[in-house]
């Protein structure tokens, strides 16, 4: 690559958060929802590393723009699988 960096294909589950714009808990929910895919690794402890591909991201990023959008309590959300998503 030009500017000596390898383009990063997997990310934490902190950073999917960020490329999304949602919290850590609300990605943590997509996956225990089987809507956002992870690899999990090996951690210390019982807890397992997670991380999330880009292409994963990227193509959650696009049925997010494709779902239809509903009315829930007055505002306007979109529904993926059984969760919910309003706009920030």
């Amino acid at each position: 690559m030009k500017d000596g960096h390898q383009k990063q294909s997997i990310v934490s589950v902190t950073e999917a958060a960020r490329l999304l714009g949602v919290s850590r808990v609300t990605v943590m929910r997509y996956i225990h929802s089987d809507i956002l895919p992870c690899t999990n690794y090996p951690g210390t402890g019982k807890r397992p590393i997670r991380r999330i591909e880009c292409a994963n991201i990227e193509s959650f990023r696009l049925q997010y723009k494709q779902l239809s959008q509903i009315k829930v309590d007055g505002n306007i959300g979109q529904q993926c699988g059984s969760i919910i998503l309003l706009p920030k």
